[in-house]
């Protein structure tokens, strides 16, 4: 243990007293002697036992304890202390040996649970050169020699400690040796994430401002100094540095106070002022830094620091869940408090509806999906997305659910190797960020500087079994591989949508050949779709499953998944190993397809939930002609904003979903806008959709144009068969035509010729006008005037067609005899 002692000033008692730092060795069991270490100083000391069974180092005793002893600016020794039995205890047998681990060191923490030493030093021995500060690790192992397992530039200017009397906080829970005015933490996870927090100091952050000038032009403007926090996280696995910047939200008087706290948080690095500051950094290695939070916090409350509490004190490990803990405790070492900030479920989903900033939003979905994992969660912020269907920021964050949700499925279906290639998010990582508050003041600012790593880990660890560097085999292969591997991207699929395949004719009709056709290369690929149920296997949610779509649609669909397919597994062979088979890679690849297939389903199954439906009041039973309630309103802004995401990103759409988006849309839209849809290729128009509309309202007059227009978007043996189901006046006299037209053109001499006397555009074209021109029974005569005879047409035609072979014959038969 270690004891600080005040003396006088010397020459002057009035001033502040010195304190002298002693550290002494007791013997407890049987409580026998006190061994004070040689060293007071007024520089901070502290030691700290390893527990657990380590090589002897003195080779003349069977036990030995170890002891490390800081002391600060000095050096780092390791004490193996002899030890004997006694009387049921143990003593010291003999005098400790030292061994020097670290000479002229600036920083040092000691990771107790994992027995790791993390330090700052001078490279050079030279006292008077203050550059060159070099972090470093050691990793103690049992039962064998402890490793140097990292050493590199430190990338922080971390002050040098002042020649003349140093400063302190005297912090008994501590686990840190420094200056005062030096607050710097490792914080790392067991995926070989590894995190250099560092608070800048205070003074480095104060700068000038202008005032604007005056309209007049008189005065002088004044500097006024605004002082803020900033922080930086070096992440040691992405090769890059997180520096964050804190204006307008720590009341000026305790800034100089301030020192925040630095904690992992369900794999997220937490940055806490309590009360001010709660900023959560989505920044591990398991994918590259994209969303961030930067909330003021949950309330914290102080509480009392009695030595029974911080006895009972209880350090959290990082594979703790603590989001879902009621109170996060949390120790403030420089205070000498114990802060508990209340985190509930419901403070996830109060901050996501009362924020102003979009990012905000997109950034608490994505640590809900991928962190928190509460389904409640997700239906709340649903049924609140469905309160307001129109904000544009809708069809982002559905992008971010379908590719997020997507990502998280698929972590238990591979291996960590495959799930780091997959898309996580719909935004770009390594973006800077800019957040203000309702008043449109900055309250954080981020930035990325890169940061080389090579020659980072000095030697390769021989012995790669010995469980304690299994952290640093993991982290040694997140750097790797992040400075090697380039993710796969949905929106690359987008920027190759427009090019034509290399073997493609120009004159192949691709909406008649097989889904399969691409890949003709690799029959392997065909023959694991076609043999795999799973990827067939249709996901859709329970309100569409009486609902019916077009043959056509479901290969368009099946054509969208294979798209991704053929992508994913070209990029999968890419960067995969070769040692990888390549049925394995195509499993994976469909995989992922079936992932996107039922997180699609699930999105339109929280749409349902969202807006309370039920099957007995399922929208689909009720008759086209009445108009649609506020509810199946914002459904259907709903379903187009879906419709707008899953075409961006290339997520699957389930089968019937189309049919029942364009009997939303009837029932929601005016006509004129619904047939702009239609028009645009929003709304399909499936068979099924079409024969409930000629059902519902085929009867009814005033709908006789705008059916007849619909219509007009088959083709005509589709045309035909909608035409024989519409209960209409006028259509008996299309049909009669198209009777008559056949029976003048049964002779055999007129059906030689392929062109069947009209052209298809022609026939076509003519077909188009009969029907959009189709009107009621009651139409005026000189409208009925316009509609084309089609028997007549044809007839002509074959007349005009018998005629020019005739002169071709005659022609010929002069040009012989001549």
């Amino acid at each position: 243990f270690t004891v600080i002692e005040f003396n006088p000033h010397v020459g002057n008692p009035a001033e502040e007293t010195v304190g002298t730092y002693k550290s002494f060795i007791a013997e407890i069991s049987p409580k026998n002697r006190v061994f004070k270490l040689p060293v007071d100083q007024p520089h901070y000391q502290q030691v700290q036992f390893l527990h657990g069974k380590f090589p002897i180092y003195g080779g003349s005793s069977r036990r030995e304890s170890h002891m490390l002893f800081f002391h600060h600016t000095k050096s780092i020794d390791l004490y193996h202390i002899p030890l004997a039995r006694i009387d049921g205890g143990m003593i010291m047998s003999s005098q400790p040996q030292v061994e020097n681990l670290v000479k002229r060191f600036v920083w040092a923490q000691f990771d107790r649970l994992n027995k790791r030493l993390y330090y700052v030093y001078f490279e050079s021995e030279d006292e008077n050169v203050q550059e060159g500060l070099i972090f470093s690790a050691i990793q103690f192992c049992e039962a064998s020699p402890r490793v140097v397992t990292m050493k590199m530039v430190c990338p922080f200017s971390i002050c040098a400690p002042s020649s003349t009397r140093l400063q302190y906080d005297r912090k008994p829970l501590s686990k840190f040796v420094s200056e005062s005015n030096v607050n710097m933490q490792v914080v790392s996870s067991h995926d070989g994430s590894f995190f250099l927090c560092y608070q800048h100091p205070v003074n480095e952050n104060s700068r000038p401002i202008q005032d604007s000038a005056t309209e007049d032009g008189c005065g002088e403007n004044e500097p006024q100094l605004q002082s803020f926090l900033e922080y930086s996280v070096f992440m040691l696995h992405h090769g890059s540095i997180l520096r964050c910047k804190v204006p307008n939200v720590v009341p000026e008087n305790l800034v100089d106070k301030a020192r925040l706290l630095f904690t992992m948080l369900n794999d997220c690095v937490a940055v806490i002022l309590p009360g001010h500051i709660f900023h959560l950094l989505d920044c591990d290695a398991e994918h590259p830094p994209c969303h961030h939070l930067f909330l003021s916090g949950p309330v914290s409350e102080e509480l009392p620091t009695c030595d029974q509490q911080l006895s009972a004190f209880t350090c959290f490990d990082d594979k703790s869940k603590l989001v879902n803990r009621e109170g996060l405790q949390l120790f403030e070492p420089t205070l000498c408090k114990l802060f508990k900030l209340n985190i509930k479920n419901n403070y996830w989903t109060d901050c996501f509806f009362s924020t102003h900033c979009d990012t905000t939003r997109l950034a608490l979905l994505h640590f809900c999906i991928l962190h928190i994992q509460d389904p409640d969660i997700i239906l709340q912020i649903f049924s609140h997305l469905a309160c307001d269907p129109a904000n544009p920021e809708c069809v982002d964050i559905l992008k971010e659910y379908l590719i997020d949700s997507t990502y998280f499925q698929m972590k238990f279906q591979v291996e960590a190797s495959v799930y780091k290639l997959l898309p996580f998010s719909n935004n770009e990582p390594f973006r800077g960020y800019l957040q203000t508050n309702r008043k449109g003041e900055q309250i954080a600012r981020i930035s990325y500087t890169p940061w080389k790593t090579n020659s980072i880990f000095p030697q390769t660890f021989k012995d790669e079994k010995r469980k304690e560097l299994e952290f640093w085999i993991s982290l040694r292969q997140n750097v790797s591989f992040t400075s090697s591997v380039e993710r796969f991207s949905l929106k690359r699929i987008s920027k190759l949508e427009g090019r034509p395949p290399a073997n493609a004719s120009p004159t192949a009709d691709s909406g008649l050949s097989s889904i399969f056709q691409r890949f003709r290369k690799f029959p392997t690929v065909e023959s694991q779709i076609q043999g795999n149920p799973e990827f067939s296997k249709e996901y859709k949610p329970e309100y569409l499953e009486l609902i019916e779509c077009d043959q056509a649609t479901i290969l368009k669909e099946e054509r969208r998944s294979m798209k991704v397919l053929e992508s994913l597994t070209r990029y999968l062979h890419h960067y995969l190993p070769s040692e990888v088979p390549k049925m394995r890679i195509q499993k994976i690849a469909m995989e992922y397809i079936t992932c996107q297939k039922k997180q699609s389903s699930k999105l339109l199954e929280l749409f349902w939930l969202g807006l309370n439906y039920s099957e007995d009041t399922h929208p689909y039973d009720r008759s086209l002609n009445t108009r649609g309630t506020s509810r199946e309103r914002a459904l259907l802004m709903l379903f187009e904003r879906y419709y707008m995401a899953v075409n961006e990103i290339h997520f699957p759409i389930p089968t019937g979903f189309h049919t029942f988006f364009v009997f939303m849309g009837f029932r929601c839209l005016e006509q004129r806008l619904f047939i702009q849809y239609v028009s645009n290729k929003v709304f399909s128009l499936e068979e099924e959709f079409m024969y409930r509309l000629l059902n519902d309202i085929g009867k009814d007059e005033k709908y006789s144009h705008l059916i007849s227009r619909l219509i007009s978007n088959f083709d005509q043996p589709k045309a035909l068969q909608l035409l024989k189901k519409w209960e209409s006046p006028g259509v008996s006299r299309i049909l009669c035509q198209r009777y008559v037209s056949n029976l003048l053109t049964e002779d055999a001499q007129f059906q030689s010729d392929s062109r069947d006397f009209l052209t298809q555009s022609q026939r076509f074209d003519e077909f188009q006008r009969t029907v959009s021109s189709l009107k009621s029974s009651g139409s005026e005569r000189s409208e009925l005037e316009t509609v084309p005879f089609r028997p007549l047409l044809n007839v002509i035609a074959a007349l005009k067609v018998t005629v020019a072979q005739s002169k071709k014959t005659q022609i010929w038969k002069g040009n012989r005899q001549e």
